[in-house]
C-alpha cells in the first residue's frame, strides 16, 4: 500500500506532500471528513484488490462458478488506485465534500462466454456529507452524491470501495468480438439455415403423388 498525502496543517507540518507508505491501516481508519476539508486534504492512494476486502468478496462470489483452472490468476494483486481531494461546499451551512476519483482492474465473469476477464474501471468521486441534517445550498450540492453519516465520520476505504460498487455492471461484458469467445464463434444470421422438420415429409408425399 502506497499513501501520498497533502494539506494544510497536517502533523503540524507545511503544505508538502508527506509519504506515508508505512501507514498501511490510515484507509481503514475512521475520520472526521469535516476535519479533512477544514485542512483541504488530498489523498492519493495506490493499494490493491486485495485490501479491499467488499470487492474481494463480490469477485469471489463471480468466480465461484468457474472451473479452478479457469479463474484468473493474482487477480486479487490487481492495482486500485487514485485521489481524494476534501473540501467545503454549501455557503451559510457548509458541509464538508470529496472529488477524485478510483482506477481498479477487476475480475469478472462475461455474462455471455461465461469466460473470465479483466475489466478496467475509471471512476469519479464526488461527494457531500451530511449527518442527516439540511445539507444547505441544494443548488450547490446537485451535482454531488449526498451520503448521510450517523456519527459524522466514515472510513476512507468505504468511499473507495462504494464507488466500485456502484460502478461495476449487472452483466459484466466483453466489449469486442476478439475478446468474447462466445462472439468469436457466433455464426452470422445470414448463413443459418431455417428449421423446416416437416420438409422431407412434404416431398416424399409429392413424389408418392406423381
Amino acid at each position: 500500500m502506497s499513501i501520498m498525502i497533502q494539506g494544510i496543517n497536517f502533523d503540524r507540518t507545511p503544505s508538502y506532500p508527506y509519504y506515508a507508505p508505512a501507514m498501511v491501516n490510515l484507509l481503514a481508519d475512521v475520520v472526521r471528513p469535516a476535519e479533512l476539508a477544514n485542512r483541504c486534504q488530498v489523498i492519493e492512494f495506490k493499494i490493491t484488490i486485495a485490501d479491499c476486502l467488499r470487492i474481494v468478496e463480490i469477485i469471489e462470489k463471480d468466480l465461484v462458478g468457474l472451473a479452478k483452472k479457469d479463474q484468473p490468476i493474482d487477480w486479487k494483486a490487481a492495482p486500485v488506485e487514485g485521489r481524494l481531494e476534501f473540501s467545503s461546499i454549501g455557503g451559510d451551512n457548509e458541509l464538508p465534500a470529496v472529488q477524485g476519483y478510483v482506477c481498479a482492474t477487476i475480475a469478472m465473469v462475461c455474462q455471455r462466454c461465461l469466460e473470465s476477464f479483466e475489466m478496467p474501471l475509471e471512476t469519479p468521486i464526488s461527494a457531500v456529507f451530511s449527518d442527516s441534517v439540511s445539507v444547505g445550498d441544494r443548488e450547490k450540492v446537485s451535482r454531488f452524491d449526498i451520503w448521510e453519516l450517523d456519527a459524522s465520520a466514515i472510513c476512507l476505504l468505504d468511499i473507495i470501495e462504494e464507488s466500485i460498487v456502484m460502478d461495476l455492471p449487472l452483466a459484466p461484458l466483453h466489449d469486442s468480438i476478439e475478446t468474447c469467445g462466445a462472439l468469436e464463434t457466433q455464426v452470422p444470421a445470414a448463413t443459418l439455415r431455417v428449421a423446416r422438420p416437416f420438409a422431407d415429409l412434404r416431398s416424399q408425399m409429392d413424389k408418392l403423388n406423381k
